[in-house]
């Protein structure tokens, strides 16, 4: 068989996700094309990477377009393959079938902030005011443009004219009001993102205007949280939920599958794209990734370094990885609950058993970045505080002085079939032993562990933080609660500075309070310890 040259051809299913409130990774474009003499195939059915079957014309394959193998003559073709700076829309269709090791069993977008419910479902079904591009830029959605009054405290939205709820009803600026009173009414999980807000009005249907109490630099970012519901279906929002976003709810049923389908009234150009997403629901990352080889999901969510690491340089796969990581691995300390953790030489201690560097190599093969700022490198806020040296004998030594020469026991919660969370933990347990701390981790099942982390019922948490655009939406989300918590960790020169940072228009000031928070959190070693900023992986 002759051959004009390399043949290389590739074709990469497009994921349609949002790794969003977190950072989301931007799927690359892949272009082939193939030149030919005679005439050409006209449907893919499956990544081929070597010699193209042809028939007779000329044609381009893009990516998303499937391929049928037909061999009626052999063709050598020569391909092209381009990586556009910005990708080009979907040819769009078909179903989507993603793999998740996280179940999701409430559906009421004020009430859950889970990652991965935000990334698959929240974002598909919901429209929210503004939304963040991969640059992570604060761009319009359901509000298509918004003025602000001189002094920073009006913002007039003009909303997206035809937007209709799932149920054909149209969308009005009073929904939007409504769907804010009800996160601050209710005191739901974002209720403080209407802190700074004095009033909503809705000055006609497709016109809200929000007054608020002072300038708050990260107002148009923390709108990127808050979905538009309709009171009307409120009593179905936890289990049947009607949005107005680009796909519908169709079922749940519980540890197999979530379904949703393409809604056809959607008013924006090119969105969807496909016609349908199907979230299984695996018991864990092995369970998925075997799925995934075999075909039975296209995609699957959140891959844990470790087993992303065997799929390099497999022409039949593809690793999409956000530009940079915002994604912070943290432990998390009900301080004020637990004696020990009262004493700022102990938590010092617990941060000198953290080997970081092994925690980076034999949890995510080199691919995380040991850190102690509560910032991630990505931050424009971001500084590098002096680094906790890895030091079990110092450790020792810091909880003698403490009073506490013979250890204690300590507990640390994680979620069950999260790898991630086991390893990690298992790794400062080993250290923690040494030094006469016994380190119990209790594996819980997601809803459990979820009403223990909004309970701060708990010593020690395992959690992960995608932090937004904005520096204030780590502070906010995973801080302050802390921090207002008498029976966690009161501080009110630390919420006192997170306050300033929010208020404060000019960003070189911004940036000088974000590092005094930074530095603060380490000197202190609370309310959290930051362990690495992790790689944000998807594999289709």
């Amino acid at each position: 068989m002759n051959r004009k040259g390399t043949v290389l051809l590739v074709l990469l299913v497009i994921m349609s996700m949002l790794l969003a409130a977190c950072g989301a990774p931007e799927p690359e474009t892949i272009v082939q094309t193939v030149e030919v003499e005679k005439e050409v195939v006209k449907e893919v059915e499956k990544v081929v990477t070597e010699i193209v079957e042809v028939e007779k014309e000329v044609t381009t394959i893009v990516e998303g377009t499937p391929i049928i193998e037909k061999v009626v003559e052999t063709q050598v073709v020569e391909v092209e393959k381009v990586i556009t700076a910005t990708p080009e829309p979907a040819a769009g269709g078909g179903t989507l079938t993603i793999a998740s090791t996280s179940d999701i069993d409430n559906y009421d977008p004020h009430w859950n902030q889970l990652i991965t419910f935000k990334t698959l479902v929240g974002h598909n079904i919901f429209d929210y005011l503004t939304d963040l591009d991969a640059d992570m830029q604060v761009v319009p959605l359901l509000a298509e443009s918004w003025e602000i009054s001189d002094d920073g405290t009006v913002y007039t939205f003009q909303l997206r004219e035809g937007a209709k709820f799932h149920n054909g009803r149209p969308l009005t600026a009073e929904d939007v009001v409504y769907s804010f009173n009800r996160v601050t009414d209710q005191e739901t999980i974002f209720a403080n993102k209407m802190d700074p807000v004095e009033s909503i009005e809705a000055l006609d249907d497709h016109t809200v205007q929000f007054t608020l109490k002072a300038p708050w630099a990260p107002f148009l970012s923390d709108l990127t949280l808050i979905a538009i519901v309709g009171e009307d279906t409120e009593a179905q929002l936890q289990t049947e939920p009607i949005g107005s976003g680009p796909y519908r709810f169709v079922e749940w049923l519980p540890n197999d599958q979530v379904v949703l389908e393409k809604n056809p009234d959607y008013d924006v150009e090119g969105i969807p794209k496909l016609d349908g997403i199907v979230i299984k629901i695996l018991p864990d990352m092995p369970a998925a990734l075997t799925n995934l080889e075999a075909g039975s999901v296209d995609a699957v969510y959140d891959v844990p370094a470790a087993q992303a690491d065997r799929f390099k340089g497999r022409d039949d796969f593809a690793i999409q990885t956000p530009k940079a990581s915002n994604s912070l691995f943290l432990l998390e300390m009900a301080i004020a609950k637990y004696e020990p953790l009262q004493e700022a030489r102990v938590r010092k201690a617990l941060a000198m058993c953290l080997d970081k560097e092994t925690i980076r190599q034999n949890v995510y093969f080199g691919q995380a970045g040991p850190q102690w700022s509560s910032l991630p490198k990505s931050s424009w806020a971001h500084i590098e505080p002096a680094e906790i040296p890895y030091d079990p004998d110092g450790a020792q030594a810091l909880l003698a002085e403490a009073g506490y020469a013979d250890g204690f026991d300590l507990s640390v919660k994680i979620i069950t079939g999260v790898g991630v969370m086991e390893n990690i933990t298992t790794i400062w347990q080993d250290c923690l032993g040494k030094i006469g701390v016994n380190l119990e981790i209790e594996v819980e099942e997601l809803s459990t562990w979820l009403d223990h982390y909004i309970g701060r019922d708990y010593q020690t948490i395992a959690n992960w933080m995608n932090v937004q655009d904005d520096p204030h939406s780590m502070y906010d989300t995973i801080f302050k609660p802390h921090l207002n918590d008498e029976t966690s960790y009161p501080n009110e020169e630390m919420l006192a500075l997170i306050e300033e940072g929010a208020v404060t228009t000019d960003q070189g000031r911004r940036k000088a309070i974000y590092a005094q928070i930074q530095q603060m959190a380490v000197d202190e070693m609370a309310p959290v310890i930051v362990v690495v900023s992790q790689p944000v992986i998807g594999l289709t």
